[in-house]
């Protein structure tokens, strides 16, 4: 994942799709909430479009900051890492890309950082266990699936 994801933002045309995913994003997801505000709240509506309106600008300026600023992919510039269970979101195993950069970081929550492990931790865990796991024949489960148990990646 990590060799994909610098391969990925090596390319010139990486911005645009992250920001054009971006964008996608923030429209399905106001389309939802004002349905729901229409026919549940539609006397909220005017304060919805104006956080809306706030968003947008946001996520424009964040595009076209982005642009100017086109950091290398490395560990200065990102932070790998994955939500151990049982705080992780999802219940299957995906990585987090979070741009370090403190101009960008008003546009995401550090809220979560305290549970993320850094992807290059758990490289490092898992090539040690397996050492210590590989010649365990008691467990029927491959290797590295118990090692992704045991540091909670697996759920």
């Amino acid at each position: 994942m990590i060799v994909h994801f610098r391969d990925f933002w090596s390319r010139p045309e990486s911005i645009n799709k992250v920001t054009g995913w971006l964008k996608i994003a923030v429209e399905r997801r106001a389309s939802a909430v004002r349905a729901s505000l229409e026919s549940h709240a539609p006397d909220k509506m005017d304060e919805f479009d104006a956080v809306m309106k706030e968003v947008f600008a946001s996520s424009e300026k964040f595009a076209n900051d982005l642009h100017l600023q086109h950091h290398p992919a490395d560990d200065k510039t990102f932070l790998l890492g994955f939500h151990p269970a049982p705080e992780a979101s999802i219940g299957y195993l995906h990585m987090h890309v979070i741009l370090m950069h403190p101009e960008f970081r008003q546009f995401s929550t550090e809220v979560h950082d305290w549970k993320t492990v850094p992807a290059q931790a758990v490289i490092e865990a898992i090539e040690e266990d397996a050492v210590t796991r590989r010649c365990d024949t008691r467990s029927t489960k491959p290797w590295w699936r118990r090692t992704l148990t045991s540091l909670g990646l697996v759920l």
